[in-house]
């Protein structure tokens, strides 16, 4: 058996080009999975928000906040930001897809 791949001078994609390829494959060709990203996760943002104005919103809220450190709250507000993010810049270059193509 002879490896092929040993002799090629192509290097395999780093990690940042697989990601690159990622989103670019999954959310700017397919903008419908964006949106239901983007619904997904206003969904759970809002869905928080109502519960925290029920009274067993905020029991169940203030159990899971007292069970967790605040460093991994930190962790959780981060992750939440980083998506938020990642949905608007995703969402910008969509609308510039779409645009260019019109």
């Amino acid at each position: 058996i002879i490896d092929l791949s040993s002799n090629t001078d192509v290097s395999p994609p780093t990690l940042w080009e697989r990601l690159k390829a990622y989103v670019d494959y999954n959310y700017v060709s397919q903008p419908k999975n964006l949106k239901n990203l983007a619904i997904i996760f206003l969904s759970l943002f809002i869905l928080i928000f109502v519960l925290d104005g029920t009274h067993l919103g905020q029991a169940i809220i203030h159990g899971i906040s007292s069970y967790l450190a605040k460093f991994i709250s930190i962790i959780v507000v981060a992750v939440l930001i980083v998506i938020a993010f990642f949905i608007v810049v995703v969402g910008f270059i969509v609308f510039l897809e779409k645009r260019k193509e019109d």
